[in-house]
This record gives structure tokens, sequence and C-alpha cells, in this order.
């Protein structure tokens, strides 16, 4: 049977709110991460990753979750 790797279940954890101890976000494009002229690349990428999301979950209402894992 496959089973998932929790460092896959964890990465977007990470992405949103970093290491403990840690401060930044990698999706916030006013985060201590970045440098001023990189904001229009985050803004523009953070967008994509919820529009791809959104999608996934759309077609999960569509097609169904089976068929969405099957894929």
């Amino acid at each position: 049977m496959f089973t998932l790797p929790f460092p896959m279940l964890a990465y977007p954890f990470y992405l949103r709110s970093r290491s403990p101890g840690k401060s930044g976000s990698h999706f916030d494009p006013n985060s201590e991460l970045f440098v001023p002229n990189e904001r229009k690349n985050i803004t523009t990428s953070t967008a994509c990753w919820t529009a791809m999301a959104a999608l996934l979950v759309g077609l999960s209402f569509v097609m169904g979750p089976g068929q969405m894992r099957k894929l």
C-alpha cells in the first residue's frame, strides 16, 4: 500500500510559516525573505499557486476525489 511521506505533507506548512523560531512566509511579498524588487514575482507566484490549488479543488468536486487521486 502507498503511504505518503511526512515531508510531502509538512512542506506546504513550512512554506507558509517557516521553521519554528523563524519568521517570514514564502507567500508574503513583504516578508524579510525577499528584497523589494522581488515583490512582483512573489505576488505572481502566490497567485498562480492559489489558482492551481483552486483548480484542483474544483476538479475534485466535478470529477470526484477518487478520480483525482488516480490522476
